[in-house]
């Protein structure tokens, strides 16, 4: 067999040799292509991942520190490539194999650029004996900022509170018709307007007392949850336990759900 470089930049006849050292009979093809890697350097890569255990991780190791001219990606290689060969293969049920060596499914929701957890979120969790991961765990298994991934919570758990009260009124049976943005009708009083109508973020309004009554900002949750505002606030406080998750749900700050439960006579003494 040729010895000549292949274009891996590793020798088909030392790759042969390996693979015939560990007990498994090599692919031998006549000469090396020269402008792409040889199927015989192929199939016995293949064989030679077959074969590969603990007891001959040190004869492949010298292989690859031959390959790399020394220079191994990863420290004390012959004791890591062991150690791993060693440990319990890890089932996955997201891709239905078993992993023992890191994961390369980079499009799995699970993976995380972590060899020493396979690249698994899953192994991670299993192998420290944890059913949930808390927030720096998972900022330091996904390489991001503390901030940013508690950015990304709140405005999940935003969403979800919201779509769980928008659920809750749905199932009311005082449900309001879709209110007409922009009519030519006042959206608080219904009184029609023969003259220029006065616009606060879409709403029409016949006059300033309607726009103190009822601002935009309470038609626009009486619109988005189809229920008389009282109605909305009087679900919200008997629904959630605290402030800061109808605060969610409403999408408003604090000071504008204060307004609005002031506005309304709604209390909320008894919510932390």
């Amino acid at each position: 067999m040729s010895s000549s470089k292949c274009h891996l930049h590793k020798t088909c006849q030392q790759l042969y040799d390996l693979v015939r050292t560990l007990g498994a009979t090599p692919r031998l093809l006549p000469g090396c292509q020269q402008d792409g890697v040889c199927q015989a350097a192929v199939e016995n890569a293949e064989l030679l991942s077959q074969q590969l255990s603990p007891d001959n991780a040190t004869q492949v190791t010298v292989f690859l520190r031959d390959v790399f001219h020394g220079d191994l990606p990863i420290d004390q290689s012959a004791v890591a490539l062991k150690q791993t060969l060693e440990q319990e293969p890890f089932y996955c049920g997201e891709i239905d194999v078993e992993i023992r060596q890191p994961c390369g499914v980079t499009s799995c929701t699970y993976w995380s650029d972590t060899p020493w957890t396979r690249n698994c979120i899953l192994f991670y969790l299993l192998d420290h004996h944890r059913a949930v991961l808390d927030i720096k765990e998972l900022a330091f298994l996904l390489g991001r900022q503390i901030g940013e991934l508690r950015r990304h919570t709140n405005n999940i758990t935003a969403e979800l509170r919201h779509w769980a009260l928008k659920r809750k009124t749905a199932q009311q049976d005082d449900q309001l018709p879709v209110r007409i943005v922009e009519s030519a009708s006042c959206a608080v009083c219904g009184a029609e307007l023969d003259e220029t109508p006065i616009y606060r973020h879409g709403f029409c309004y016949c006059s300033e007392e309607c726009i103190d009554k009822k601002p935009p900002l309470d038609l626009r949750i009486e619109q988005d949850f189809r229920l008389p505002i009282e109605r909305v606030l009087q679900i919200c406080v008997d629904s959630f336990a605290a402030l800061r998750p109808i605060c969610h749900a409403l999408s408003v700050k604090t000071r504008e759900l204060d307004d609005l439960c002031l506005r309304y006579d709604i209390s909320t003494a008894h919510l932390s």
